[in-house]
């Protein structure tokens, strides 16, 4: 994923959503997907964009939002940008 780096700065604030599904099932690894996501990804979206990810992201630009009903807690997260 960080070789994408240098194409993701040429974007720019434009996406309105972001899908990120990127667990592997190795914490570790996930671990330090998320964080680098959680980094990465807020220059390249608009503000009140959606994020949705199957990782936790500890973002201070990503505000958590309410699971829709019958989403089981911790299967995925849901994040409102807030630039």
């Amino acid at each position: 994923m960080s070789q994408a780096v240098p194409s993701w700065k040429r974007i720019g604030a434009t996406a309105v959503l972001a899908h990120a599904d990127i667990g592997s099932g190795r914490g570790d690894h996930d671990s330090a997907n998320a964080a680098l996501l959680a980094r990465l990804l807020p220059p390249m979206l608009r503000a009140r964009a959606l994020v949705v990810s199957d990782q936790q992201l500890h973002c201070a630009e990503l505000k958590p939002e309410a699971l829709p009903e019958g989403i089981p807690t911790g299967r995925y997260f849901l994040y409102r940008c807030i630039k």
